[in-house]
């Protein structure tokens, strides 16, 4: 059941790695970033990298692209409340 407090949120960027960060680097990063979750799931392939899992209430699911020899950074970033996983989970495998 769906409450007015629940918030879900897609979220899409991209840009230049001025950096000239590996993808490594930028998974170490966004690591960091989720200090404060609990990562279930981490899959990665020699352009992309995923994470996911729970923080607080939510449910996250981050993807990262690299492109173009490395120099262009897409990302996409799904929160959803745990409540509502069932109802979000088939979206995001859409969306991934």
């Amino acid at each position: 059941m769906w409450d007015k407090n629940d918030v879900a949120s897609f979220v899409i960027y991209g840009g230049f790695n001025t950096g000239d960060r590996s993808l490594r680097q930028l998974e170490a990063s966004e690591r960091e970033s989720y200090s404060d979750a609990r990562i279930t799931c981490r899959r990665a392939n020699r352009n992309w990298f995923v994470l996911s899992g729970f923080r607080e209430r939510n449910v996250f699911y981050h993807k990262v692209i690299v492109s173009d020899g490395g120099r262009i950074i897409h990302g996409l970033i799904i929160t959803y409340p745990k409540a509502l996983k069932a109802a979000f989970d088939p979206v995001t495998a859409v969306m991934a």
